[in-house]
This record gives C-alpha cells, sequence and structure tokens, in this order.
C-alpha cells in the first residue's frame, strides 16, 4: 500500500508528537523499523554534505524470542542514505550533544521502540484519527517503506539509486515491488523531455 503526501499528512495530525520525528524517519529514508530503532547517534552525520544516516545494524530476535543488535537483512542493506533539509531539522534536537553510542529514537523512558507498542499505542490511533477526517486506506508501519520507493518513482529517480537507498540486493527486488508504478515515471521522463527540446523546436 502507498499513501499520497496528503494522506500521510492526515496520519501525522494523529501522530502523538514524541514520535513524529520518528514516523517521518521511517516514511523520509524508507529504512526498515528494525533498522531505524537500531539507529545511533553516531550513525547520523548532519554536517557532511549530504547529511547522512548509516544504516549498518537492526533489531534481531533469537531463539528465546529476546532482542538483539545485528546485521542488517541483506549485505546491501548495509548503506548510507543521504537526508532532506526537512528531516536534518527534525533530528538536530535528537542528536545535539548525545553520546554516539545512544539510539537515536527511544521511547519516553529512553528504551527501545517496540513495534508492537508502537503500533498499539500510537500507529493505530493516529490512523484512526486520519480515517475520520478522509483516510479510505489501513496502512502497516511497512507501508511507510513502500510510500517512501513510490514518491522516489513518482519524483523521476532511477531504480537504480532507489534499490540502494532501500538496501535491496538487487534492482531486480526493487522492479518486482514497485514496477507497477513505473508507467507515471516513464511518462514524467517523456514530459521532462519534451519541455526541453520544445526551445530548439521553435
Amino acid at each position: 500500500m502507498f499513501l499520497t503526501h496528503a494522506e500521510f499528512s492526515l496520519i501525522m495530525e494523529g501522530m502523538r508528537e514524541r514520535y513524529k520525528a520518528f514516523t517521518n524517519f521511517l516514511v523520509m529514508t524508507g529504512t526498515r523499523f528494525g533498522e531505524a530503532t537500531a539507529l545511533t547517534v553516531a550513525d547520523v552525520d548532519l554536517l557532511s554534505k549530504p547529511p547522512t544516516a548509516r544504516i549498518n545494524k537492526a533489531w534481531k530476535r533469537d531463539g528465546q524470542n529476546q532482542f538483539y543488535i545485528g546485521a542488517t537483512k541483506t549485505g546491501a542493506g548495509k548503506r548510507t542514505i543521504g537526508l532532506n533539509p526537512a528531516l536534518v531539522e527534525l533530528l538536530i534536537p535528537l542528536v545535539a550533544s548525545r553520546p554516539g553510542k545512544e539510539l537515536v529514537f527511544t521511547t519516553p523512558k529512553g528504551g527501545r521502540i517496540i513495534h508492537k507498542l508502537y503500533w498499539h499505542h500510537y500507529w493505530v490511533p493516529a490512523v484512526r484519527t486520519a480515517q475520520a477526517i478522509g483516510l479510505t486506506k489501513n496502512p502497516r508501519i511497512h507501508d511507510l517503506r513502500h510510500t517512501h520507493a513510490s514518491w522516489l518513482i513518482q519524483d523521476g529517480v532511477p531504480l537504480f539509486t532507489i534499490s540502494r537507498r532501500l538496501g535491496h540486493a538487487s534492482t531486480r527486488t526493487t522492479e518486482q515491488v514497485y514496477g507497477h508504478l513505473m508507467p507515471e515515471a516513464l511518462q514524467a521522463g517523456a514530459d521532462a523531455t519534451e519541455r526541453s527540446i520544445t526551445a530548439f523546436l521553435r
């Protein structure tokens, strides 16, 4: 499922202030929940050009149902993501003057954000609020990853770039999941070309 910018804005209207930056991070980077919640202050460099976040670990669950920090889902999942200015503004207060080993996104008590609790206490209420004011979809948290990809595709970003940003093992994976969105991007490319050649056709 993919959300439009307007639909995502409806959800953010109902999102508690504590988790607005985290939710925006998910949709603006396309990271997986386990990757975003494992991000540490040292992984974020807001002074580089462009500002970046290193995705190099994720929360995993062992045989005893205990959580630990492990490798990303795939080898390609280990990647560096460029951060847009609006997201940088949200991250500044979360990383400023904090030790590098600390998690960027935490619960009010400073602990790991647990998927089940975020889903139940924050995501579902925000979606219900959005539905009450016009949202017709019922998205999952993971749909923010799909939404990020769809926004990039609609903006004409190359498939290779999207694949690397999402941490897919190959562009084939990206194409299989998001290929049906490509016609719009193809049309956008054709339209852009038409605009660019208008000058010398006259």
